[in-house]
């Protein structure tokens, strides 16, 4: 029964011993071999040279890392290789589908790989400078002991904990993008004042909201989803006190139908990969950005998803966010 189920399934399943022996294959007949396939046969005689540097390389990494993911190219084909230890059996688990097979949007696997890329860079770059700073810190306050005096401590503690408040922050943006990714983001809709949350995201920033300034037309009011609402600004405002240099000006009004919230500085100019206007793409098409951190791409998906969007503009030597969502006076 289940060797009947194994041979159901679309993807070609393989188990090879550490001697690459095949233990069982599921298809004994694929495209992906050059032969008649059976129990016993040698995995890399029964393969093209090519298909078999991938098996080999997929095989090798999985020993090392305990998973591991490659992919194979033909003229007429691409195929994912994918290779996981088998805990119970002293062999490997290869599975080997097309491109087709591999993602339902069509996207190949070599797309997969660099979004994949992108993901884990966009993760790193909003993670490398708290987690520097932090350690730097506490390597200073370990090492300086009771000979640093009591204003270096305060600093020095104070640095940690607005670089923790940050790291927090990423790892809230690291669960929404698994959201989004996943297509399992929920928003609620309800009526909130936008003036007294971007408030509290500022004063969450404490000492560091000093030199922010927050200039709001009064009575403006937002349609959306706040507890998100707020990781948008909260982003915005980190991005830029990360980037900045002098005062950060975040102005709130109301144009239309629109709750408007601008956060201007004079920071680095973004990427122009990200700046381009934004297209909806298909469910599970690699979006994310390689050049900016996730906080800002995770904002950006946000803001649409409520109705909204979240531009970017750098105009003499200042950098210029602008947050639309839709206002509660529609």
């Amino acid at each position: 029964m289940f060797d009947e189920i194994l041979a159901s399934v679309p993807q070609t399943i393989i188990e090879v011993d550490t001697d690459l022996i095949i233990k069982f294959v599921n298809r004994p007949v694929a495209s992906f071999f050059t032969r008649q396939v059976a129990i016993g046969d040698q995995l890399l005689d029964v393969v093209s040279t090519t298909a078999a540097d991938a098996l080999v390389d997929a095989i090798d990494n999985a020993q090392r890392i305990g998973r591991s993911l490659s992919e194979y190219r033909t003229t007429s084909a691409v195929y994912g290789v994918s290779a996981k230890p088998l805990e119970s059996a002293d062999g490997t688990l290869v599975i080997v589908e097309s491109a087709s097979q591999f993602d339902g949007s069509g996207a190949t696997v070599r797309e997969l790989l660099r979004d994949h890329k992108r993901f884990l860079s966009a993760v790193r770059y909003d993670l490398a400078n708290p987690l520097s700073a932090v350690t730097g810190c506490a390597s200073v306050l370990l090492e300086g002991g009771r000979s640093l005096n009591e204003e270096t401590r305060s600093t020095l503690l104070r640095h940690m904990s607005d670089e923790a408040y940050d790291l927090n922050a990423t790892l809230d943006d690291l669960r929404t993008a698994i959201t989004i990714e996943l297509g399992q983001l929920e928003l609620a809709s309800v009526l909130f004042d936008a003036a007294g949350t971007v408030t509290q995201v500022v004063e969450g920033l404490a000492p560091r909201s000093a030199v922010i300034e927050v200039e709001a037309d009064p009575g403006v009011t937002v349609l959306g989803d706040p507890v998100h609402y707020r990781q948008i600004v909260r982003s915005l405002l980190i991005n830029s006190l990360s980037h900045a240099s002098g005062r950060i000006r975040v102005s709130i009004a109301e144009e239309d139908d629109l709750s408007v919230v601008s956060v201007r500085d004079k920071g680095e100019l973004v990427s122009a990969e990200w700046s381009r206007p934004r297209e909806r793409k298909p469910a599970n098409y690699p979006t994310t950005p390689r050049k900016v951190g996730l906080g800002l791409w995770v904002s950006r998906e946000l803001a649409a998803a409520m109705g909204g969007d979240l531009k970017f503009d750098h105009m003499d030597s200042e950098t210029k966010f602008r947050l639309t969502v839709p206002s509660g006076r529609q």
